[in-house]
């Protein structure tokens, strides 16, 4: 979180021209039931607090420490400190989702908003809690969150779907696909098309529009492409179990692969009903379940035929890769030769065409070179 002061951000940006203890002395209603002298300091502190940091459980410390002290009987005047603080610091946390929505700065006011959503409920004791309420309207959030996509760079978000897509995680890039959406819309580059028209077929005229459905294609492809590094990475750990060695128990590793089977089969179906239009994704489960069986699940079963088999012939091609001793995918066994070829040989080659001879042919020029 950012930790720029509240007070160097809104007299910076001329959002608010007073001091910052004008904020935290500002005349809430309760303000009248705090007279107690002997906690002015903490109550201070609190209405501070809530403006300097981002992390309101400092408040409640401070908070409980009085509590603490009055042993849980009067609690009414601390209590509605607590309330008045709460609320000074859900308007700063507003604030500065609001400054830094003009600065474009998207994440950091998400961050703001989340804190000014959230609520607390402390328990003081004697079967008795406080309970402390967001006050921020949806309207609110909407406004603060359209300001901060009208101002962010829609480069930020294009380059984190496609980060998202490299990484195989199909839950961010639909999260960024949509936000690099909303801030083209934002900034009236690209028009959403009427819902009617995207399901009827029916041509669109506005290029805005045009241009709306083309980049939701491409983000269709990109998920699309995450899922396949998901199935990918699957597929890895899957052979890595099957070459595993070692005295390691079959029936988890077996119980392991199964589990690996079933997700990769949801992640297919997933893409199928989500891609496949309605009028066809009948169709396309039915050849989904066949390539399952007839060509899927069967090369899946040697899977688990090589780890019951030590002597698997996929064990001389593959080895487990390990990452703080956990499989996560599988490496090539390299194929190493101790086979000498004859000097003659390379010279022979070498005058007669000038090109260096690979290792794997040692042992074919061993056995035919004196022929």
């Amino acid at each position: 979180m950012n930790k720029y002061s509240l007070e160097d951000l809104l007299t910076s940006k001329g959002y608010y021209n007073n001091d910052l203890n004008s904020l935290i002395s500002k005349d809430f209603p309760s303000s009248k039931f705090i007279r107690d002298p002997s906690f002015e300091t903490e109550y201070k502190l609190m209405r501070t607090l809530a403006v300097q940091e981002d992390d309101f459980s400092k408040v409640a410390e401070v908070f409980m420490s009085i509590v603490r002290r009055v042993h849980g009987i009067d609690t009414a005047k601390p209590e509605a400190v607590l309330r008045e603080a709460h609320q000074i610091y859900i308007n700063a946390q507003k604030q500065l989702a609001r400054v830094f929505g003009d600065q474009g700065q998207f994440d950091v006011v998400q961050a703001h908003l989340q804190n000014a959503c959230s609520g607390l409920k402390i328990e003081i004791g004697y079967s008795k809690e406080v309970v402390l309420h967001p006050e921020i309207t949806g309207d609110e959030i909407d406004t603060l969150t359209r300001n901060a996509l009208r101002h962010t760079p829609t480069e930020y978000f294009l380059q984190h779907v496609e980060t998202a897509m490299q990484e195989g995680d199909p839950q961010k890039v639909d999260k960024y696909a949509f936000l690099s959406l909303q801030s083209l819309r934002e900034k009236g580059v690209i028009k959403a098309p009427e819902r009617w028209r995207m399901a009827g077929g029916v041509p669109l005229k506005d290029q805005r529009q045009e241009a709306d459905v083309m980049l939701q294609t491409v983000f269709s492809r990109l998920w699309r492409k995450a899922n396949g590094v998901v199935i990918g990475r699957k597929i890895e750990e899957a052979v890595g179990y099957a070459v595993r060695e070692g005295n390691y128990d079959p029936y988890a590793d077996n119980s392991r692969l199964e589990k690996l089977r079933r997700e990769m089969q949801d992640v297919v179906f997933n893409v199928v009903r989500r891609t496949v239009p309605d009028e066809k994704v009948s169709d396309a489960i039915t050849g989904t379940l066949l390539y399952f069986d007839r060509f899927f699940d069967p090369a899946y079963d040697q899977l688990l035929a090589c780890r019951q088999d030590p002597d698997h012939p996929l064990r001389t091609i593959y080895r487990p890769k390990k990452e703080k001793g956990k499989v996560v995918g599988f490496e090539r066994v390299p194929i190493a030769t101790t086979a000498v070829v004859p000097r003659s040989f390379y010279e022979q080659v070498f005058a007669q065409r000038p090109i260096p001879v690979h290792p794997f042919f040692n042992a074919v020029v061993e056995r035919y070179a004196s022929r």
